[in-house]
Formats: C-alpha cells, structure tokens, sequence
C-alpha cells in the first residue's frame, strides 16, 4: 500500500474529500437545468490531489465504495434540497464500474432514491471507465433495475472509442456525454462524430450532453447540431454547493424561470 492510499483512505473517512458541482445547461433555453457532482481533495502537504491521479487509487482498493458513497450522499442531498425548495435542479453523480458490480450498490441506490422521495429523472447516475462497462456479464440487467429505481443512465466518454455509440442500444440510456476531445476539436470530422452521435441518440429518444464547452464557438456549434445540454468552463467551473445555491436563489420567486447562463 502506498502512502497516497493511506492518505487518500484518511482524506475519504475524514471527510477531507468534498464534492463540487459544474453546471449543466439547456442549450436551447440557456439556463442551468443540471449539476454534475465532482469529487475534490485539497491535501494539507500535496495541495489539491487531481481527480485523475486519486481517482484511479480509490478504484484499484474498497477506497472507491466509500468515496462514491460520499459523492451520492452530496447528490442527493442536493438533490432533495433544490425539491424540496421546488427548484428544478436535477444531479448526475458519477459512478465507478467497480461501485456497479458490487451487489450493494443496488440497495444504496435504492435506499436513497426512497429516503428522498424525488421527482422522476431528479439524479442520474453517470457511468465512468465505459471501455469496460459493455463486457461486464449481467451489466444490462444492473442498469435496468437502477433504472427501474427511479435513476436515469449516463454513459461517459461518447465518441472516443472507449464508449462506442453503436453498442448503446445494448444498454437502458437516458443521457450520452460527448468526450471533450470532440466538442473541443474543431475539424470536420469532429463535427460529423457529434452529428452521428447526436442523431443517433434522438432517434432513441436520448438526451445528449456535450463536455468540454470552453469557448463561445464550441456552444455554438453545439446548438447548431441540436445538442440538448453543453457542460464546461464556459458556463461554470465545478463550484461549493454554496455557490450553487447561490444561483438557484436568483430565480424568479414568480415564474420560477432559471437564470441564463453562459
């Protein structure tokens, strides 16, 4: 065991790892409609730990339960708190394959969905290290009794290979996330990938989210393809709840509309 898996063990039972949320918008509205849930470790000798490098620690040990477990407990408290406050906010919270292909899972989920009693499509549940998720044996059937929970389905890194479009029709999906590689890559090529992906995911009735979105022209071309919901830079850095709520609280107390974003 090496000394960042003790630290990391500490950060994670200590509650020294907080979660930040990063804005998703309605690209055809402009408004803020969603928040990703993301883990942070600001490490008193290290400084801030980047997800990349504890990330992969917490996956190769039990770490990785306990960590999602902190990150689906933030979710759903904001989950039930922007709800309960009849602000339309929904959560995505990443899950690990590791976290699904432990039997626990189901009943965490599940636990939780009851205990905050929310609206249909409130949290979803965005599936990371997709380069495996299609031979896991069993996997569709795990994801159709999350789905069945009450939680919606994401799948991650759409368009690099590691989560090949064609495959989707193998799985319950709400959500498909383009990789940022592709939206940020301004080519032709770039441009017909999120066409196809994003015209294949429509076909099935499935929301498509675009990563990544750092600049104007990105956004723009998004809305240009009929991407449903662009994440990035652009419309907000992964930010304390606080700050969230911050702008949750700038709704209109009359028409409840969100503010335009971005």
């Amino acid at each position: 065991m090496t000394l960042l898996d003790d630290d990391l063990r500490r950060a994670v039972r200590g509650g020294a790892i907080t979660a930040a949320y990063q804005p998703q918008i309605d690209l055809a509205e402009g408004r803020m409609v969603s928040a990703e849930v993301l883990a942070r470790w600001d490490d008193p000798q290290r400084g801030p730990v980047p997800p990349l490098e504890f990330i992969p620690v917490a996956e190769r040990s039990e770490i990785i339960h306990d960590l999602g477990r902190t990150m689906l407990d933030a979710g759903f408290d904001a989950a039930r708190a922007w709800s309960t406050a009849r602000r339309p906010i929904e959560v995505s919270v990443n899950v690990s394959v590791v976290q699904l292909v432990d039997r626990a899972f189901d009943d965490e989920v599940a636990r939780r969905l009851e205990s905050a009693a929310l609206p249909p499509g409130s949290v979803t549940l965005e599936i990371t290290e997709t380069h495996s998720i299609f031979e896991l044996p069993g996997i569709a059937q795990r994801l159709e009794l999350l789905h069945a929970l009450g939680a919606e389905i994401s799948i991650d890194d759409v368009g690099t290979g590691f989560a090949p479009v064609e495959r989707i029709d193998e799985l319950p999906v709400s959500e498909l996330k383009i990789d940022r590689s592709i939206v940020q890559d301004p080519t032709a090529a770039a441009e017909a990938t999120m066409a196809r992906i994003i015209g294949f995911a429509h076909d099935r009735g499935i929301r498509v989210v675009g990563e990544g979105v750092e600049t104007p022209e990105h956004r723009d071309r998004l809305i240009r393809l009929a991407c449903d919901r662009g994440q990035g830079f652009l419309f907000g850095y992964p930010m304390p709840r606080d700050e969230i709520d911050a702008i949750i609280a700038g709704l209109d107390p009359v028409t409840g509309e969100l503010p335009v974003v971005g």
